[in-house]
């Protein structure tokens, strides 16, 4: 499954499933910049009412993809949701 597959999964309900896809997209940002592009997914998970999508999305932002955020959309990003909330 590519990386936007593994995106769109990412909000399924099947949490043994859900992680397993979380892992491998830690693995593709351990090695490529290939999550990055999806940072407007991930930043969208934060704002969702249920709590394992919000940590999905937590944990990929700030454990993985934060190295390559140059232009700080995950600083603006993380605010917006807070507010939102």
């Amino acid at each position: 499954m590519d990386v936007a597959g593994m995106f769109a999964a990412l909000s399924g309900k099947e949490t043994p499933k859900m992680y397993d896809f979380l892992k491998r997209l830690e693995a593709v940002s351990d090695d490529s910049d290939a999550v990055y592009p999806y940072l407007d997914d991930m930043i969208s998970m934060l704002k969702s009412e249920k709590y394992t999508i919000r940590v999905r999305g937590f944990r990929q932002l700030y454990r993985r993809t934060v190295k390559e955020d140059k232009k700080c959309i995950i600083s603006k990003g993380i605010a917006c949701a807070a507010r939102s909330r």
